[in-house]
Order: C-alpha cells, then structure tokens, then sequence
C-alpha cells in the first residue's frame, strides 16, 4: 500500500491455501488507515518468485488511486471550568481555585496522548488592562495533565495557589490529536480573587414576576457560609415555604443563584399577590440578613 501524498508505502505479508486447477482461494486483508490520509495505492503480488513459475505476470494486481482515506477535520469539544463549575465572565473564586480542562474528540481511534497544540496562559492584575498574558507551563508543578483514554477525555488539571486580590484572565487554545483546533477563537474567561470574605444579597428579579424568580449571592473569600435559611409568607405572615440546609448549605464562593416558582409548601401554585421573603445567611459567627416584598401577578 502506497500513500502519495507522504510517499510512504506499507507492505503486509500473509500466506493463503494453495488453490487447485481450476479453484479459486479467497483472502483478506485488515488495512489500517491511520496515518494514510488522500489518495492510496493497493499492490497485490500473490506468490513473489517464491515458489518457481513460467508467468508471473498474472500474479500481479495493480490499483492506483484505489483507496482515498478522509482527513479528520471535526474539530474537538474543550471544556473549562473552575471549582466545578462554569463560572461567569469576572465571577469571584477562591485564592486557590481548581481550573479542569478537557479536550473531548468524537475520534476513538486516534487518542490524544500528549499536549502537542495545548496552551494555557494566566494574566494577573496590573495597573492597565488588557494585562499580559503568562504562559503556564504544561510541566510545571501547578500543573498535571492525563492522556485520553477510550473511556475519558484528554484533561489538564491547573491548580494556581495564593493568588492577590484583583482580575484575572484564563485563556487556553487546544487540538486534537489531528491538530484541529477546538475553535476559530481561544477559550477565555475573566474571574475575581477577593481574599476579604463578605456575602452580598442582591434584590430579586424579575419583580414582578409570572412563573419564577431569582435570587443571586456573591461570595467572596475563601470561607463559605455555615447555614442558611430562608422564609417565604404572604402579607398576614403565613409561612408558604421554608428553603435552606443548616448543616450543609449548597454554595459556592462566586455568584450562587436560588429561585421560587410561586408555590406553596404543597406545591400548589399562590394566586397574584404580594409575598414577603426573609434571607439569613451565617458566616463566620456573623450572619447577613435581607428582607424585602415579591410581586406574583398569574397571566390566567
């Protein structure tokens, strides 16, 4: 088998029953295609002047332009998050954050098993933006990374340590083992180190609302709440639903969201109507409390 575009040729060897007079011996051959991108041509030569005969002519098949192997251009899937989630654009995270990359490729015949086309650069605070970017180096010892395997992705774990209070920019570029980039721009994101622990309540939205609304909570530091509560009531101080985990609140440090859907502790959907909520967070041995009124108006 012969490659023309590298000029590289392949020969396999096997042996095949000696056919009687007059029959006919069948016999296949496994080619493997990696590596043998564009147009391939096929030599057979059954019996090379091993055992003596008055022709060999006949023993030869020759077929030029007879296999065409694709080349892969899909690209792969790069996947970033920070503490296991994905965070917005100059979301607050720890001083130590957790940032996991993986590189999925819908190729499971050609793994990427090294980090040939993986960059990952880190700008830290300075005086005037946009800050310079720092390459991370893929062997250092904030850094580990992990072949793909037939069963997951190839990843990088990045683990920056101690950073100062300011705005940083993560960017990564990937490919795969093809060196198809993972897209036409860079991954990048932008996330905020604030070492100063604090808990920021922001008022709801939308207010008024029809079907759901929201509530968001910014962390900052590296200490998250110890328990939460929060009671939703009508105007006569009803108690309609009662939300929080004091031995184990779900949150995170970076913007948290909770929402209501206007239900009661059954389930049952509240007709229009102003709702009073209250929201205690303990941090600390200190808690941040906010009180404030919800507006449902129901469409029918």
């Amino acid at each position: 088998m012969y490659n023309q575009e590298s000029r590289t040729s392949q020969l396999n060897k096997l042996k095949i029953k000696a056919p009687l007079p007059g029959d006919t011996t069948s016999f296949y051959l496994d080619v493997n295609t990696i590596n043998k991108a564009g147009l391939n041509d096929v030599n057979v030569y059954v019996n090379p002047k091993i055992t003596p005969e008055q022709y060999y002519d006949n023993n030869v098949l020759q077929l030029r332009d007879y296999l065409l192997v694709e080349v892969e251009t899909i690209q792969p899937v790069l996947d970033v998050s920070v503490d296991g989630r994905y965070i917005e654009n100059r979301d607050f995270v720890k001083s130590d954050p957790f940032i996991l990359i993986k590189v999925w490729d819908e190729n499971k015949y050609i793994l990427k098993t090294d980090t040939l086309g993986m960059k990952v650069y880190l700008s830290y605070p300075c005086d005037s933006e946009p800050c310079e970017p720092t390459p991370i180096p893929l062997d250092g010892e904030k850094i580990k990374w992990y072949p793909a395997t037939t069963t997951s992705p190839f990843r990088i774990e990045f683990r920056p340590a101690t950073l100062s209070d300011g705005v940083y920019t993560l960017r990564v570029e990937a490919t795969d083992s093809r060196a198809n980039s993972s897209g036409s721009e860079p991954y990048e994101v932008q996330f905020t180190v604030n070492n100063e622990t604090s808990v920021t309540i922001k008022d709801p939205y939308p207010n008024p609302f029809t079907n759901d609304v929201y509530f968001k909570i910014v962390i900052t530091g590296n200490e998250l709440p110890d328990a939460f509560d929060m009671k939703l009531t009508d105007v006569n101080g009803k108690i309609l639903g009662h939300y929080g985990n004091y031995s184990d609140p779900a949150f995170h440090i970076g913007t948290n969201e909770l929402s209501w859907n206007g239900t009661d502790l059954g389930g049952n959907a509240l007709p229009s109507g102003v709702y009073i909520y209250k929201m205690m967070i303990y941090i600390q041995d200190r808690y941040v409390e906010k009180i404030g009124k919800l507006v449902l108006v129901r469409t029918h």
